[in-house]
């Protein structure tokens, strides 16, 4: 079957295009977050989705993000039904998710992407648009099976979910954020978000969450009056040596479980562990079922510690044919 530019309607896409999205498999393999995630994006308006139809059907999806106060563009899921592919559907969508952009958000002035390594062939291309490659962070991809964790009765009371207000002071902090997130971004989930109040809500919410800890034993505790709005005092978020951002959801495996993990120099690196003891601890009380797990780390931590700690926990198998590395693109609109 033919199907020219011209038979394809591109339009807002709507709670009752779900069924035939889905129709098109997971895109991620078995990582595909739109699946339990489409009817939420409805209701965030720094979100534009779009899908494509043809003869009444919604065959592909793309949608326009925008974070960063309003600084910066990520266009996300993007997907053509295979039958569709290769006739300039995907081009059709991002061609009207930009002038959407151009028209209600003229103030963006950057755009950015997550991506594999397995796009690096792309690299010259996404070169010639304009982005610059910012991030490049190691990823494990690896099978979690709930009857062969171990080890997550060990207390790790030295690794403290963060607060809301605790992530606000953290942001505030010029010396912690250089130390620990030097690009000035977090890279989590293959998302990149900038350092502003603004984004706390996707790293602070019911599917994701921050993990601190600190190798020093001075900092004083919290005060009484303050502790239903943090976990850390402003002294102790100067010492935190070791961030994990937490972000789950379910797909085709199963519970997808990505941890991203940043580290300042001179990190307790037996703290590593612990770290994840405290995420597993939670997937095992997120789920009945087996899933996957994404780890994710900077540079200046060791893989083969990361991988012995996951052993240690009862995560052995790494999941076949999968990428060795996320990366994070930007340029200026």
């Amino acid at each position: 079957m033919s199907t020219e530019p011209s038979d394809v309607i591109i339009r807002k896409a709507r709670p009752e295009d779900y069924d035939d999205l889905m129709e098109m498999g997971d895109v991620y393999g078995g990582k595909d977050y739109l699946i339990c995630h489409y009817h939420s994006y409805f209701d965030d308006p720094a979100i534009y989705p779009l899908v494509a139809e043809i003869d009444g059907k919604a065959v592909g999806y793309y949608m326009n993000h925008i974070i960063d106060n309003g600084r910066t563009l990520i266009k996300r899921a993007g997907r053509v039904h295979p039958k569709y592919r290769g006739k300039g559907t995907f081009h059709l969508l991002s061609e009207a998710l930009d002038k959407y952009r151009k028209e209600f958000f003229p103030g963006v002035g950057y755009e950015v992407f997550g991506t594999t390594n397995r796009a690096d062939r792309a690299a010259k291309e996404f070169k010639d648009k304009g982005f610059v490659e910012l991030i490049r962070k190691r990823i494990l991809n690896m099978t979690v099976r709930l009857n062969e964790l171990q080890g997550l009765d060990n207390q790790v009371p030295t690794v403290t979910k963060m607060t809301y207000d605790d992530i606000r002071l953290l942001f505030a902090n010029d010396e912690a954020v250089n130390r620990l997130i030097p690009q000035r971004v977090l890279f989590n989930w293959f998302l990149g978000y900038r350092i502003v109040e603004s984004n706390i809500k996707y790293i602070h919410d019911d599917n994701a969450f921050v993990l601190a800890s600190t190798s020093s034993t001075s900092s004083q505790p919290v005060p009484v009056e303050d502790r239903h709005l943090h976990n850390f005092t402003p002294e102790a978020i100067n010492q935190i040596d070791i961030l994990s951002c937490a972000h789950k959801h379910v797909g085709v495996l199963g519970l997808s479980y990505q941890i991203d993990i940043y580290t300042a120099d001179g990190f307790d690196k037996s703290m590593i562990k612990a770290h994840l003891i405290k995420h597993y601890n939670d997937f095992s009380n997120s789920t009945k079922e087996d899933g996957v797990t994404m780890v994710s780390f900077n540079s200046n931590v060791n893989e083969e510690l990361v991988i012995a700690s996951l052993k240690e926990l009862g995560i052995v198998d790494f999941i076949p044919g999968m990428e060795s590395h996320k990366i994070f693109y930007e340029r200026k609109l």
